[in-house]
C-alpha cells in the first residue's frame, strides 16, 4: 500500500463531516473552551491544581475525540457516547501527567539555563515529540490500550510521515491563529472542531497505511479516500 496522506483531503473530509454534524461537535468543544480558560486562571496556583485541571481538559478533549469517531461512523449518536471506561480515564490521567511534567521540565530548563542554543534544541525536541506521540491518546480512547502501548502505536504509525505531520503542525497553528484573529470564540466554534475532525481523519489514514495488526485497522466507511 502506498504510504500517502493528503492534508488537503483531510480538510475536505473535515468540512464534509461538520456540514452534517456541526452542532453535535461544537457544544462539547465549548465546554472544553471553558476548562481551558480555567487553565489560564489557575496556572500559577499550587502544583496539583493545574495538574488536575490539565487532566480534566485531556479527559474532556479525548472524550470528544471518541464522540467524533462515533459521529464519523454513524453521523448521529447520543452525548453519552463521550463517556469512557475508568481504565481509559486512568490511562488518560497517566498521559496528561506525562505531558504536564514534560512541559514543566522544559520550562524549568529554559528558565534555569537561558541559553539560545538550548532554547532551539528544546523547540525541535517538542515538535518531534508532538509529531511522533500526537496520536497516543487517540489509541487509548479508540482501542483501549494503555499509555505505553499508545505511545508505541503512535510512534509506529507516524514512522515515515514526519514531513506530512510537520506540514499538519504548521497548518494546525495557522488555522488556530486565524480563529483567534477572527474573534476569540472563533477558535471554539470554527477552527477547533475542524482541526479535531482533520486529526481523526489523519489518524485513521495513518493506521490504514501502517503495518499494524488488523485489530487496529480502520473499517469506518465514512472515511473516504
Amino acid at each position: 500500500m502506498e504510504k500517502k496522506v493528503s492534508i488537503v483531503k483531510a480538510f475536505d473530509y473535515g468540512i464534509y463531516l461538520l456540514r452534517d454534524t456541526y452542532w453535535q461537535v461544537v457544544w462539547p468543544i465549548l465546554i472544553l473552551g471553558f476548562i481551558e480558560s480555567l487553565q489560564v486562571v489557575t496556572r500559577n496556583y499550587i502544583f496539583f491544581i493545574p495538574l488536575i485541571i490539565n487532566f480534566l481538559r485531556v479527559a474532556v478533549l479525548y472524550s470528544i475525540v471518541k464522540y467524533i469517531l462515533y459521529l464519523a461512523e454513524r453521523k448521529h449518536c447520543n452525548w453519552y457516547a463521550m463517556i469512557l471506561s475508568k481504565e481509559k480515564y486512568l490511562n488518560l490521567f497517566y498521559y496528561s501527567t506525562l505531558v504536564f511534567l514534560m512541559f514543566k521540565l522544559i520550562m524549568f530548563s529554559n528558565d534555569a539555563l537561558n541559553i539560545a542554543v538550548i532554547d532551539k534544541a528544546l523547540l525541535i525536541l517538542i515538535i518531534y515529540l508532538w509529531i511522533r506521540f500526537y496520536f497516543s491518546a487517540f489509541f487509548i480512547v479508540d482501542h483501549g490500550v494503555n499509555l505505553v502501548q499508545g505511545l508505541r502505536l503512535s510512534y509506529e504509525i507516524t514512522k515515515g510521515f514526519l514531513f506530512t505531520m510537520a506540514i499538519f503542525f504548521v497548518v494546525f497553528i495557522l488555522v488556530n491563529l486565524s480563529g483567534v484573529i477572527i474573534i476569540i470564540i472563533g477558535r471554539w466554534i470554527v477552527t477547533y472542531p475542524l482541526i479535531l475532525v482533520v486529526s481523526i481523519y489523519i489518524y485513521q489514514k495513518l493506521i490504514d497505511a501502517s503495518n499494524l495488526d488488523k485489530q487496529y485497522k480502520s473499517n469506518k466507511k465514512s472515511i473516504k479516500n
